[in-house]
Order: structure tokens, then C-alpha cells, then sequence
């Protein structure tokens, strides 16, 4: 699917990317890697899930935003645009900010390395370089373990839901697609989840212990309550 706007950037500053849908991580992380691994400069949440991705992210934006947290947020798809897919403080990526990422990305020589959503992903972080930031809101584009949103070394998970989806790369049991959306949690790490099913709470919680991550369980362990 085109993203509305992303390739009048392209053109201006001559970047090429493909539109295929190719999962893994090779490409990006060596795109990362050439810019000085600029995912891993902030403190990162990052989000995997069937529903409820974007009403999570919009809900901690909210809290960051009363706590006097600045934040950036990268969501997906747009809703009318490229612009309002990356964020800062809760207001969509300027032209000026868009333009000078990308000016980063051709000085990097990265024209051609990537497909279109990982050229996305790598645009937000460059955007989030640009300015302190307390916080960093993820969403993965699809499953999680081999999504190109997950490049960084460390991040909170947050997994709201898991259902049957996308199961041309997925797979079609809750079981494979549950490893998958599981595959963000990192190493020492925490990990929120919801209300999931036995069977995709186990598959979690497996890949949990092996990457030694404490588990927060929405309604059990962690609860919040109405003004």
C-alpha cells in the first residue's frame, strides 16, 4: 500500500525504495548501522498486538504528556498522510523535519537498501534524533519478531491483544502468530500484556522466561482507574 505523500520525498531527495512487504531484519539494521545506530538513543515502548496498537500508544502519549514527558510517537497506517505517522509531542512531523531526515539518509548513501516501510521506520528514528526526547512510542507494521521496527537493544514491550492475522507471513495458528508478536520482547527487559488467550498467554510467557523479561499482566499485576 502507498504511503500518501512518502514518495514526493523520495523523488525530491533520491531515495529509492521497494514496495514489497519483505520481513527481516538484515537490511535496516545495516542501514541503522551506517547511521550510528541512532534506534538506540532513546528510551523505547514499543508495541505489538492484533487491535488496540494505536489506542495503546495514544493512551501512554496522553499519560507522558500529563506527567510534562516530551515523546515522539511512530504509528501505523496514516490516517491522512505521512505526517501524521510520525510525531513529537503529539504534533505531526513538520516538512522542514521530514526534509532533513532525509537529507541524513542520502548522505548516508541508503538510496535502494530498503523496502518502503523500513525506509519509514528508519526516517522516524532520524526524526527523533532530532530533538530530546523522554520518551519513544513504536507500533510494529505486522507480527513483530522480524518486523523492521524491531532493531533496537533494548525497549518495553507492550502486547494488548493477539487474534488470528496476517497469516500469508504470520502463519495461520494463534501459536505461531503469538512467537511472532512475542519476538519484541528483549532481554531483561519488562513486558506488558492484556487480556490474551490461554494459548497466546503461554507462548508469551515462554518466550518471557527465555529472554528473562518480567511480566506485567493488565488487570492481574497492573490497573488504572478514572478520574
Amino acid at each position: 500500500m502507498e504511503i500518501t505523500n512518502f514518495n514526493m520525498y523520495k523523488k525530491k531527495w533520491n531515495i529509492e525504495s521497494e514496495t514489497v512487504i519483505k520481513p527481516g531484519l538484515k537490511s535496516i539494521q545495516k542501514a541503522l548501522k551506517k547511521l550510528g545506530d541512532i534506534q538506540n538513543k532513546h528510551r523505547v515502548i514499543h508495541v505489538a498486538g492484533t487491535n488496540g496498537k494505536g489506542s495503546t500508544i495514544a493512551f501512554l502519549s496522553a499519560l507522558a504528556k500529563e506527567h510534562g514527558l516530551t515523546y515522539g510517537t511512530f504509528t501505523s497506517p496514516s490516517i491522512i498522510d505521512v505526517h501524521d505517522q510520525i510525531q513529537l509531542n503529539g504534533q505531526n512531523v513538520t516538512e522542514q523535519q521530514m526534509d532533513e531526515a532525509f537529507r541524513k539518509m542520502q548522505l548516508a548513501e541508503l538510496s535502494g537498501m530498503l523496502t518502503d516501510f523500513e525506509l519509514l521506520t528508519v526516517i522516524a528514528f532520524l526524526v527523533f534524533e532530532q530533538i530530546q526526547l523522554d520518551l519513544v512510542f513504536i507500533e510494529t507494521g505486522m507480527g513483530g519478531r522480524l518486523d523492521s521496527t524491531n532493531v533496537m537493544e533494548q525497549s518495553i514491550a507492550v502486547i494488548p491483544s493477539i487474534s488470528i492475522d496476517h497469516t500469508n507471513f504470520l502463519g495461520d495458528t494463534i501459536e505461531q502468530i503469538s512467537w511472532h508478536k512475542a519476538g519484541i520482547i528483549k532481554a531483561n527487559s519488562k513486558l506488558i500484556i492484556g487480556a490474551l488467550s490461554e494459548r497466546a498467554k503461554h507462548i508469551v510467557h515462554e518466550v518471557a522466561r527465555e529472554q528473562n523479561a518480567s511480566i506485567l499482566e493488565f488487570e492481574k499485576k497492573l490497573f488504572y482507574t478514572r478520574k
